[in-house]
This record gives C-alpha cells, sequence and structure tokens, in this order.
C-alpha cells in the first residue's frame, strides 16, 4: 500500500490527477485503513472535477483520522457538490470537537460570507486573528 501510496502522491506532486489516481485507489484498497491515501485519492478527484467522489474519499478519511484539515478539505468537495449547507455542518461540527482551530473559524467564516451571510461569519473570522491567523 506504501508503494501504490508514493506512486500516487509523486503524481499528485507532478499535478497529474489522472495519473494519481489508479495508485491511490489501490493504495486504499490494500490498506482501507491508510487515512492519508483517502485524502490523497479526495485531492485527486476534486482535481479531476469529481467532487462527489471526493465527498466520500474525504469522509472515509475522515472516519479514520478527525483533524481540521480534512474537515476543511470535505467542506471545500461539498462547496464544489453544490452543498453549501452540507459543508457549513461539517465545519459546524469540526469546531464542536477542535474551538480552538484558527483554519476551520477562517473556512467557517468564509464560508458564511460568501453565502451573503456577513455578520454570522463576523464571529468566526474575528475569532481566527484571535488565534493568529491572518483575514481581511
Amino acid at each position: 500500500a506504501d508503494e501504490k501510496y508514493a506512486e500516487g502522491l509523486a503524481a499528485l506532486r507532478r499535478g497529474d490527477a489522472a495519473a494519481a489516481l489508479a495508485p491511490l485507489r489501490a493504495a486504499v484498497t490494500l490498506d482501507p485503513q491508510h487515512h492519508v491515501a483517502h485524502i490523497q485519492l479526495g485531492d485527486a478527484l476534486l482535481a479531476l472535477n469529481q467532487p462527489a467522489a471526493a465527498v466520500r474519499a474525504y469522509r472515509r478519511a475522515m472516519e479514520l483520522d478527525d483533524s481540521a484539515d480534512v474537515r476543511i478539505a470535505l467542506a471545500e468537495a461539498l462547496l464544489k457538490s453544490q452543498d453549501a449547507a452540507g459543508a457549513e455542518q461539517v465545519l459546524r461540527d469540526g469546531l464542536n470537537a477542535m474551538p480552538d482551530s484558527p483554519e476551520l473559524n477562517l473556512t467557517l467564516g468564509i464560508v458564511l460570507q460568501a453565502n451573503g451571510r456577513a455578520a454570522d461569519a463576523k464571529p468566526y473570522l474575528q475569532r481566527a486573528r484571535e488565534l493568529g491567523l491572518a483575514t481581511k
């Protein structure tokens, strides 16, 4: 699994998401617990404009190892799947578990602002600034 993962990651780093798919799929088949391979598979699928498939890969990664980075990637895939409410919920759930995550606060603020909810976004953007992330 690690060899296939390395092959897929190398393709992603070259900017060749299509070439990354087969080895990353093989990596998660050989080792279904390889959460980073699921993340990279999601990244490849998102790069290939397959957001619904990316959502599945990110959700699996999140089941294995919940982190702010995975939640942000999942939220991005949900947004590209036209599911703004789902993206907002994933970020809010993440903040319930990780309230001091500057990245989750910032991303939720940006999502809310982009959906015309500037007043709702303000406390999250402010919290991200307090936690050390620069916001506009």
